[in-house]
């Protein structure tokens, strides 16, 4: 019989590096009775408790890995880790068929879907200052950029916005550029969009 995939619980944080601040995948932690311990993850050996970001499942199965957003909630994350352990001891036993695999299309983000979201996450998590200062830039850009899709975006076009708005007596370059960088750690980011925003930035 194949070996026993392990599902392991994971969180998404946001740690900082010598290239700024970024988002990464860590094990989240668990007490000497298997339960989880809320916001508590293990960094370069340590303990180091992270309130943001979400959890993830992951697991191997025929040799690929696979990843599950479990959502913020660890509690609920470690439950749904337990009910994707029995699923897939099952199925090793043959005590239910092994579940089709579906492929989903994934969704481009648009221009306007991800400023919106950012302005949301200045918004609750930066200071008022930094949301007045952010909101009409994200704006102008939103309204200067002819472009639907976030991945058809150019580094090109934030240095025609820069442009603009030193022609119109504004300066938007460095906080543009700062939210492209933070755009890209995001949570409602995806991959394809934060690859995007830090190539931008």
């Amino acid at each position: 019989m194949p070996k026993i995939s392990r599902v392991k619980l994971l969180k998404k944080i946001k740690i900082s590096t010598s290239a700024g601040a970024t988002w990464t995948l860590v094990p989240a932690l668990f007490d000497s009775k298997g339960r989880v311990r809320r916001d508590h993850v293990t960094v370069a050996g340590q303990d180091e408790v992270h309130a943001e970001g979400s959890y993830y499942l992951e697991w191997w199965e025929g040799g690929k890995r696979y990843r599950e957003a479990a959502g913020p909630n660890g509690f609920a994350a470690a439950d749904i880790v337990r009910a994707k352990q029995a699923e897939l001891d099952a199925v090793r036993n043959g005590i239910i068929p092994i579940p089709p695999v579906v492929e989903v299309a994934q969704e481009r983000p648009t221009l306007k879907h991800a400023l919106d979201a950012y302005k949301d996450y200045v918004r609750y998590h930066r200071s008022l200052r930094t949301f007045r200062t952010y909101r009409p830039i994200l704006d102008s850009f939103g309204a200067f950029c002819a472009k639907i899709f976030i991945d058809d975006v150019e580094r090109q076009d934030l240095l025609d916005f820069a442009t603009d708005c030193l022609k119109q007596g504004t300066e938007g370059q460095d906080h543009l550029q700062q939210a492209c960088r933070d755009l890209a750690g995001d949570e409602t980011a995806r991959e394809g969009q934060a690859a995007q925003c830090r190539r931008l930035a």
